[in-house]
């Protein structure tokens, strides 16, 4: 069952949601203003985000804010604060394109904890929360399994008229097809993370990005069982500007293939500036203890190494082993990440693949044998 969390987020989504659904169907009517070379916000924007902000902040009260319309609200409670797009897909929903969302995000001590992302015309609601899981509505959702970039459907954005970016995306776009089984780009990053937890895209990427258009569905992500990064291989930070997610068979060769088109087009991605009203200044989230391997072949990935986590690794080491068929290990993975690999240990200590000893400070190290 969803927490009082995740309840408190849904419930906002939703009243915001009422009056998008009103306006989307009267689109002609709406008052438009331009803020930025082909990006517009509408007055049903500005409404859904007073919506919003109103009802998270009745039911958190001492939570900070932070929108994209109207920026940063520093909160008494400075550990905890949300980070809310309330019409992720403004261009979409301008055109009358039935393919937007409202994001909300949840960040404690610099790292995100919950997120909700909700698609109002179809109305599926996308919901996590660290250690609890992901799902679309009362349903539990898993990153896909592919583990061929040729068969894999791969989502992304396309940099907006006068904004830096183009080269350095004609060079990933002219890759990515020619190694995978297709590109699609529908114009609203939350969702398009929603849908690589859901298994419906094999992984998503893209540069240019505000902490409001990520900070929901990196939580979806990896609580559906897959891996978020930036570009260059670092835990996914809110404010790192650029985003790879993917499945966890797929992300290594996903990420690999976008580095190799980079060096190639030599734009400088780096980003000039904070986006509007700072983004995040707090300490981005670390990476799990990772090292580099080589890559799996079945992934497409055999000529430079990648960084993989502790758990890939355990659950690769499972997948080997003999007399374990889909359904057991899907019930040994279908767990949390910490329980995962726990779980998993365990399973391998039986099988005597697996020695712990005691390491230094109480730590225990694994000692994966064959």
């Amino acid at each position: 069952m969803p927490s009082a969390t995740i309840n408190v987020m849904e419930a906002a989504a939703r009243k915001a949601a009422r009056g998008l659904i009103r306006d989307f169907g009267e689109v002609e009517n709406l008052q438009v203003s331009r803020k930025g070379p082909a990006d517009f916000v509408t007055e049903a924007d500005r409404r859904a985000e007073r919506i919003l902000r109103a009802e998270l902040a009745k039911a958190r009260p001492g939570f900070g804010l932070l929108m994209e319309e109207s920026g940063e609200t520093e909160g008494e409670d400075a550990r905890r604060r949300w980070i809310v797009d309330p019409l992720d897909g403004t261009t979409n929903f301008l055109h009358g394109i039935p393919h937007f969302a409202i994001s909300i995000g949840l960040e404690e001590d610099g790292a995100m904890v919950a997120g909700v992302v909700y698609e109002p015309l179809r109305d599926e609601l996308f919901w996590a929360e660290k250690g609890v899981g992901c799902y679309l509505n009362r349903r539990r959702l898993r990153v896909s399994s592919r583990r061929r970039m040729s068969e894999a459907v791969l989502a992304t954005g396309i940099p907006f008229r006068g904004r830096a970016g183009k080269h350095a995306f004609l060079a990933t776009i002219e890759t990515a097809i020619d190694n995978t089984a297709g590109i699609r780009r529908l114009g609203s990053a939350a969702l398009d993370l929603a849908y690589v937890a859901a298994g419906r895209y094999d992984g998503f990427w893209e540069f240019g990005l505000s902490p409001w258009d990520v900070a929901a569905g990196i939580v979806l992500v990896r609580e559906a069982g897959g891996f978020v990064t930036d570009i260059e291989g670092r835990a996914a930070a809110i404010d790192a500007g650029s985003i790879v997610a993917a499945n966890d068979r797929l992300h290594g060769a996903v990420r690999q293939m976008l580095g190799n088109s980079l060096k190639a087009s030599n734009e400088d991605l780096a980003p000039k500036s904070l986006p509007p009203h700072g983004g995040s200044s707090r300490a981005p989230v670390r990476s799990p203890i990772a090292r580099d391997v080589r890559g799996d072949p079945a992934a497409g990935d055999t000529k430079e190494p990648r960084t993989t986590t502790h758990a890939e690794r355990i659950v690769e080491a499972l997948r080997r082993q003999p007399g374990l068929d889909d359904d057991e290990l899907s019930r040994l993975t279908d767990v949390t990440p910490r329980q995962q690999v726990n779980r998993i240990c365990r399973r391998l200590e039986i099988q005597g693949k697996l020695r712990r000893e005691a390491g230094p400070r109480g730590k225990i190290v694994n000692n994966l044998t064959g």
